[in-house]
């Protein structure tokens, strides 16, 4: 069927992050590939992950944690624990980093554009 996207646990591909070092990412949905209007992946980032501060543009970040812990700095607002069952969305433009990472953290994340 068109436009259909499905993958079972055992078929999750994980690679590493292009950015940030001890962080993997299997990929769910592909606005390159045309699988859907966002970026839809599974993150998980080890203890020693090195996430700098960074900003996305034109979308929001939105997480909701999977397992483990981190904390989530946030420009203006300081810093947010996450952990099993945490949402959390950052709308575009706002500076974040996330850090601290303690256990298996595992986060469902996409990024969805905003309306022009």
């Amino acid at each position: 069927m068109p436009g259909l996207t499905s993958r079972a646990e055992g078929q999750m591909v994980w690679v590493p992050h292009p950015k940030f070092s001890d962080v993997h990412v299997s990929w769910l949905m592909e606005k390159t590939r045309g699988e859907a209007p966002f970026d839809c992946a599974l993150v998980r980032m080890s203890p020693t992950a090195e996430v700098f501060e960074h900003i996305h543009a034109a979308e929001s970040d939105v997480l909701y944690v999977l397992s483990g812990q981190a904390i989530m700095s946030v420009s203006g607002i300081g810093d947010i624990p996450l952990s099993r069952g945490s949402f959390l969305r950052i709308p575009p433009g706002v500076s974040h980093r996330p850090h601290s990472f303690t256990g298996d953290f595992t986060a469902f994340n996409f990024w969805p554009a905003t309306p022009a």
